[in-house]
């Protein structure tokens, strides 16, 4: 079996400890089933009720509504990650997005009244013995996307093992960075979003990271108070050229975040390029030249970059616990 009692488990605490540092709530109900109002097509004939295993939600820095992301959370064996037990839990996802739209029960159980929500769904697949060494993208590629009952305008992520265990670094880092600067903790910093052209960003009290932004190639972290860094940049691409630091430096500079009273730290995840760091050295120097800059100038002089720290994440089945190593 790819998910057992125990092992079902630890998604639960991964997820809220991810996401609780992704600044997503949570709603307090977990793991519950609700009544299905489209019995005939979602075929659920037997007990007419779609399984919910729990609601993240966040304000939308754009649209300004809340999101609910109804999450199926999965635990698996590397052995137990397929294409058909993919494909099986998205189609339950659709039909359960599509149902919540309009189920009385699911909005009862998991809106505010008055709401102005939208409802995603999210497909969490942790990989409890971190042995997953396959590429989970060509598992998704292989899944024809009509076969899922997806309906037009329906959002449906998936989280993989990789960026699971992008994730999970990223929080641990982003853990070390608040305590080195002596912040209280998720309050002291937001997730960053430009004002868009067609699209002002609302103002809020803080800033969650969107599921677009946690699957974009970077997430921006900006620091409220003063302090060592006012902006952290997590950066998941691969780093092998230098054309696409210029590109990420030209956005900096775009979002205005390229400017001397800012210091910006971009933090890579991909650890496995030897030349990754040269390349981002690179790129600077270029950038600097074609602005009739040099190294020297604050704007530069301020940004940096490092290695991420890498953890890994095993689990013990004698003690349904997280071994780091």
């Amino acid at each position: 079996m790819g998910e057992t009692a125990n092992t079902s488990k630890l998604a639960n605490r991964v997820s809220d400890d991810i996401f609780k540092w992704l600044k997503w709530s949570e709603k307090p109900l977990t793991d519950v089933d609700w009544e299905c109002v489209n019995v005939e097509k979602h075929q659920t004939h037997k007990f007419k009720k779609h399984p919910t295993d729990i609601v993240f939600y966040y304000t939308h820095p754009y649209s300004g509504k809340t999101i609910y992301i109804n999450t199926d959370l999965k635990s698996y064996k590397s052995t137990s990650i397929t294409e058909s037990s993919v494909r099986n839990s998205l189609k339950s996802l659709a039909r359960s997005i599509e149902c919540a739209l309009i189920s009385p029960d699911w909005q009862e159980k998991f809106t505010d009244p008055n709401d102005d929500f939208e409802v995603s769904g999210l497909l969490f697949t942790f990989n409890y013995d971190n042995h997953y060494s396959k590429d989970f993208l060509k598992i998704l590629q292989g899944i024809r996307l009509e076969t899922l009952g997806i309906q037009e305008g329906q959002v449906v992520a998936v989280f993989g093992p990789e960026t699971i265990n992008y994730l999970i670094n990223l929080v641990n880092d982003l853990r070390l960075v608040v305590q080195d600067n002596e912040q209280l903790g998720p309050n002291s910093y937001n997730f960053f979003y430009p004002q868009l052209v067609m699209n002002k960003k609302h103002s809020l009290d803080n800033y969650a990271a969107t599921t677009e932004a946690i699957l974009s190639p970077y997430l921006i972290v900006e620091f409220k108070e003063i302090c060592k860094k006012q902006y952290v940049i997590y950066y998941k691409e691969s780093g092998d050229t230098v054309d696409e630091f210029i590109y990420l430096i030209d956005i900096l500079s775009n979002y205005q975040i390229l400017d001397t009273k800012n210091s910006i730290e971009v933090v890579l995840y991909n650890t496995e390029c030897s030349n990754i760091l040269i390349h981002f050295e690179s790129a600077k120097r270029q950038y600097a030249k074609a602005w009739g800059l040099s190294l020297e100038d604050s704007n530069f002089k301020n940004l940096t970059a490092r290695l991420i720290s890498r953890i890994q994440h095993t689990y013990n089945p004698l003690n349904e616990g997280m071994q780091n190593e």
